[in-house]
């Protein structure tokens, strides 16, 4: 199991801490990161993995599923792998948390593969108050922290999913008839994924689809909370996150993400996750470092 950053190995913002992380379980790896005080909001995005968390200090407010919800210390923090959502702490003094991305595996390995392949597990709220979770929360992180015990934190890991989506989660219902506007929707989705590095022209995508923009716009938004550049947008910064942390330089990673220049992909980048991608790469980089000398 990888060891976490130090204390004095942290990126610096003003007076806000973020800490990151990598533990290598044989289950699955698992990213882990800390944040304190943090006042920055972070724009609508999504990615393919889990964010498991726990507020620990100030109060959030985070749009989720078409609504927003706040929570403050002590609440659970479920989002679902593909859900857009975004946050932005309540007040001036920001708010604290750790967190845990697992990914999707890891919710089925949990549930001893109760779910199919094309099932996924679904956090209704973004948020629960669970005592019982917070536990089982506080006792994988530290031992991920620790990295003292990868079997123990493995069982501590599965055990704190298997009962959060035991208790929390809902399985979306099948959909036995997918009508015109899914397959439209999913048409599109799909290639903006396999072409997330090329510059994708409305009126192409559209033609692919076999509907007008507008009515491509329309049901892209109605599914997804927005339309197909933003929806590209994140999916470009999600795969720069992948390169970034295998050490490619980030102005290659602009460019193989189908970003304009590196000051596009700072920014877009720093509006999802709060940090530039250079801040994040070096304190991925420390991690690393840390791991080999442990």
């Amino acid at each position: 199991m990888a060891a976490f950053l130090r204390p004095g190995e942290i990126l610096r913002m003003v007076d806000e801490l973020i800490t990151v992380g990598r533990a290598a379980l044989s289950i699955g790896a698992v990213d882990v990161l800390r944040g304190r005080h943090l006042r920055h909001p972070s724009a609508a995005h999504m990615h393919d993995f889990f964010a498991i968390g726990i507020i620990d200090g100030g109060k959030v407010r985070v749009r989720y599923r078409r609504s927003e919800a706040c929570a403050s210390a002590g609440a659970i923090i479920t989002i679902s792998a593909g859900e857009m959502h975004a946050g932005a702490p309540v007040g001036d003094s920001g708010w604290s948390y750790r967190m845990i991305y697992p990914q999707r595996g890891l919710f089925r390995a949990a549930l001893e593969n109760e779910l199919d392949d094309d099932e996924t597990l679904l956090f209704p709220s973004p948020f629960v108050v669970d005592a019982d979770v917070c536990r089982l929360f506080h006792s994988a992180f530290t031992n991920l922290v620790a990295a003292d015990c990868s079997l123990a934190g493995e069982e501590r890991l599965l055990a704190l999913f298997r009962v959060l989506a035991a208790r929390h989660s809902a399985r979306p219902p099948r959909t036995v008839r997918v009508g015109r506007a899914a397959r439209v929707v999913e048409t599109a989705r799909s290639y903006l994924h396999a072409h997330f590095a090329d510059n994708v022209q409305l009126s192409t995508l559209a033609s692919i689809c076999g509907v007008s923009p507008f009515h491509l716009i329309r049901l892209f938004r109605r599914q997804f909370g927005l339309p197909p550049h933003a929806y590209l947008k994140q999916v470009r910064v999600g795969h720069a996150l992948g390169l970034l942390r295998e050490g490619v330089l980030v102005s290659q990673v602009a460019y193989s993400c189908g970003f304009s220049d590196q000051s596009h992909l700072t920014r877009s980048f720093k509006r999802t996750f709060g940090v530039t991608p250079g801040a994040y790469q070096r304190a991925v980089r420390t991690d690393m470092e840390t791991r080999r000398t442990a």
